[in-house]
């Protein structure tokens, strides 16, 4: 392991930090500021909570992602079995259900819909309205959760069950020690 890379570990506590906002907006918030411009382009961008819990022989990773489909998430184990990155998309649209478009005029882009992207390092947010009563959000996401020692990627367990995404991670079998003789 490179000096450079076992130094950088010492930090990834403060590098967590700098990921977890200040302060994160309440439903309520998102929902009466709907455009992008009006209190700030990130309160629209969604940004799911992760919960991490040790067991013996597994780390247990819970996000919350309601009205994300299975489809649309991609769960990987990168940097060595250090971390798991977490991914997706939500298509979230509120308002009047009577003014709603039918699911191919959602899909085909209107000519008098006007779209307003935000961007953040880590989600992309556009909100398009078909209506004067009727939003379509279309948000992406990204977690990477560090993990404090090596897992097993190949035997990760992925589960989606009433908008939490549950996965269950194997830790690295630890290789015994090797009994050194000294002449």
């Amino acid at each position: 392991m490179s000096l450079t890379r076992s130094f950088l570990n010492e930090f990834r506590p403060l590098f967590r930090l700098l990921e977890e906002p200040l302060f994160r907006p309440t439903s309520f918030e998102r929902l009466s500021h709907p455009h992008p411009f009006h209190r700030g382009e990130f309160l629209n961008a969604f940004r799911p909570n992760v919960y991490v819990a040790e067991q013996p022989k597994a780390y247990v990773v819970e996000a919350e992602v309601p009205g994300v489909r299975k489809e649309d998430l991609n769960v990987r184990v990168g940097d060595n079995g250090q971390s798991i990155v977490i991914e997706g998309k939500l298509h979230n649209r509120w308002g009047n259900p009577e003014l709603a478009p039918s699911a191919e005029a959602a899909e085909k882009p209107a000519a008098d819909t006007t779209a307003v992207n935000a961007e953040s390092a880590d989600s992309k947010c556009s909100i398009c309205p078909s209506s004067p009563e009727q939003f379509l959000i279309k948000s992406t996401f990204t977690r990477t959760v560090w993990l404090p020692r090596p897992v097993d990627g190949q035997n990760v367990s992925a589960k989606l069950q009433d908008g939490v995404l549950t996965l269950t991670v194997p830790k690295m079998e630890d290789k015994e020690a090797i009994k050194i003789v000294v002449e």
